[in-house]
């Protein structure tokens, strides 16, 4: 897939698609994610469903 023929919208989406995928093979749930990372639920189902997260909040899910 080319990112240079996506949208920012369309980026976004395919990145929390991609995150997604990462939660589910290690077997994370949502609240399991959340807890780890530091990240709020609310914001961790929100980027999911739109792929709009913060920036701080992003590289926290990242790095576990």
């Amino acid at each position: 897939m080319s990112l240079a023929l996506l949208s920012p919208d369309d980026v976004g989406q395919a990145l929390a698609g991609r995150m997604k995928a990462r939660r589910l093979a290690l077997n994370l749930s949502q609240a399991g994610l959340a807890e780890r990372s530091g990240v709020n639920l609310h914001s961790l189902r929100r980027f999911e469903k739109t792929g709009l997260i913060a920036l701080g909040s992003l590289l926290r899910i990242s790095l576990v």
